[in-house]
């Protein structure tokens, strides 16, 4: 036999605990991806919003460019960002439990079998 009891847990659990860090990390390359796609798409939607050309914009300071007519593309690009920032937020909290409640269940588990293997090696 290969692995005793024991051996045979221990790398049941390595494996698995192997597998979920190929997942946290796929997870997190995902959330990589999706900030900076949402970074590009407020960017073009200030500028697409806006309605200022290059040359507008060197004509006026900041406080006027703001009180112009034009002002709501920014308004728009800065209700969409806090919206998508809230969004992201409560997604990554939710996250955070569901891998919090997942982490306490593992251990359940783990000493559930550490339980079982020492009752085993009692009754050997």
């Amino acid at each position: 036999m290969k692995y005793n009891d024991n051996q045979l847990m221990e790398e049941i659990l390595r494996r698995g605990e192997a597998v979920e860090d190929r997942r946290n990390r796929k997870r997190f390359r995902i959330l990589q991806a999706a900030s900076g796609a949402m970074l590009v798409l407020l960017i073009a939607g200030i500028i697409g919003f806006s309605g200022l050309t290059v040359s507008d914009a060197n004509l006026t300071s900041y406080g006027a460019l703001l009180l112009s007519e034009e002002a709501g593309g920014y308004v728009l690009a800065g209700t969409i960002a806090f919206a998508l920032g809230v969004a992201v937020t409560i997604f990554c909290l939710w996250q955070k439990r569901r891998h919090m409640e997942r982490t306490r269940e593992e251990e359940l588990d783990k000493k559930e079998a550490e339980e079982v293997a020492s009752e085993w090696e009692d009754a050997i």
